[in-house]
């Protein structure tokens, strides 16, 4: 789902013979042993100062390929696909890491592979500035299945809009999480049965409701109206749901797999001290091999202190280490299991990082259940 198995390579770049690039390539994989999500051969190219000397209007394109197992495309039921999210990161002169902005057209991709731009504010017009697209779903142009590769994609990145000046010397990483398309279409909240806080429509609490359209939807004690018990883990049993909240009605992506213990080891590598210590448990006391989220491994958890950091300089760094040998990342050092013992606060972090929203609950029934009539 995002960096595993990092293989550091260091390349310098002139392009335009002005601007210097420090470029990481990085080999990418999943949670699962099956899919094997790759990215690699980073390199920068074919950048554009025409619009002048440092102006925000600069770009140039970020050129990797990336593959992944166990792909698909097909245009009859469920007529969906699956897809990379792809997004760039990137830190001048040893900096902290920032997200990169991309344009919204302009992307070169070979004849196979299609993409999708993914804006900051989704319902509204690109602008570079106010808002920008922040990374893009890679997928497949026409129907397949298997393994897909997408050799010499070309992104094309803002970086004057980012402030990044035409002879800074940068490094970027380019991150890839899998994905799957949910086609829109309407569907019912609510199975028809007796479980504890579930939506029907009023007044019988064994009649599903049906959403047609991301218009608004009255909730309350009325006829036809959606319904549920209020309660902690139920809801306010409030409403209206304005129109511009997520039903699920409309077609959205959602990650493949469960967030991955590599996964977060990653996203924790690109915050600075300060922000580390807000997502672990980690203390002055801590050193090399100490579990950050969970002390006992009985729990699962692999996630450990790699390098001891310094408050306002330089950030810790971590990795997984399961049987607790020092010897991080090994194929067994439990990379691939979900990531347990997260906060919300640490789920919306990983989420505001990667440039991605939490599902509703609403969404979360329709890509459970599809658009098939619910079973009690």
């Amino acid at each position: 789902m995002t960096i595993i198995n990092i293989k550091s390579q260091t390349i310098k770049i002139l392009l335009m013979k002005k601007i210097f690039f420090y470029i990481l390539c990085f080999s990418c994989s999943v949670l699962t042993y099956a899919n094997n999500i790759s990215v690699g051969e980073i390199t920068m190219v074919d950048q554009d100062i025409s619009a002048g000397s440092n102006n925000f209007s600069n770009f140039t394109y970020v050129k990797f390929n990336i593959s992944w197992e166990n792909s698909w495309r097909t245009d009859v039921a469920p007529a969906n696909w699956d897809a990379a999210w792809v997004f760039v990161k990137y830190r001048i002169a040893g900096g902290e890491w920032q997200h990169a902005q991309l344009n919204d057209t302009g992307h070169n991709l070979p004849s196979n592979a299609s993409y999708y731009p993914g804006f900051l504010y989704p319902d509204s017009s690109f602008n570079i500035n106010t808002n920008p697209c922040l990374g893009v779903f890679l997928y497949r142009s026409a129907n397949g299945s298997g393994t897909f590769n997408i050799d010499d994609v070309k992104l094309r990145w803002n970086y004057g809009a980012n402030g990044v000046a035409d002879n800074d010397l940068i490094e970027v990483q380019v991150f890839a999480i899998e994905m799957v398309y949910v086609p829109q279409g309407a569907f019912y909240l609510g199975s028809g049965g007796n479980e504890t806080g579930a939506f029907y429509e009023y007044p019988s609490t064994t009649t599903p409701y049906l959403v047609s359209s991301e218009s608004e939807i009255n909730v309350g004690a009325t006829n036809g109206y959606l319904s549920y018990s209020s309660g902690v883990n139920s809801g306010d049993a409030q409403g209206p749901i304005p129109a511009e909240f997520p039903k699920g009605f409309d077609a959205f992506y959602c990650m493949k797999y469960e967030l991955s213990q590599i996964q977060y080891v990653d996203f924790l590598n690109t915050l600075n001290y300060n922000q580390q210590l807000s997502r672990v448990s980690m203390d002055g006391t801590a050193v090399p091999g100490i579990s950050v989220l969970y002390t006992a491994t009985a729990f699962r958890n692999s996630v450990v202190l790699k390098t001891i950091g310094y408050p306002d300089s330089i950030p810790a760094s971590f990795a997984c280490d399961y049987n607790h040998n020092l010897i991080f990342n090994e194929p067994n050092d439990g990379q691939w299991i979900a990531c347990n013992y997260l906060s919300w606060a640490d789920i919306a972090s990983y989420l505001d990082w990667a440039a991605l929203r939490p599902l509703s609950e609403l969404e979360y029934e329709k890509l459970s259940r599809g658009t098939i009539s619910p079973v009690a």
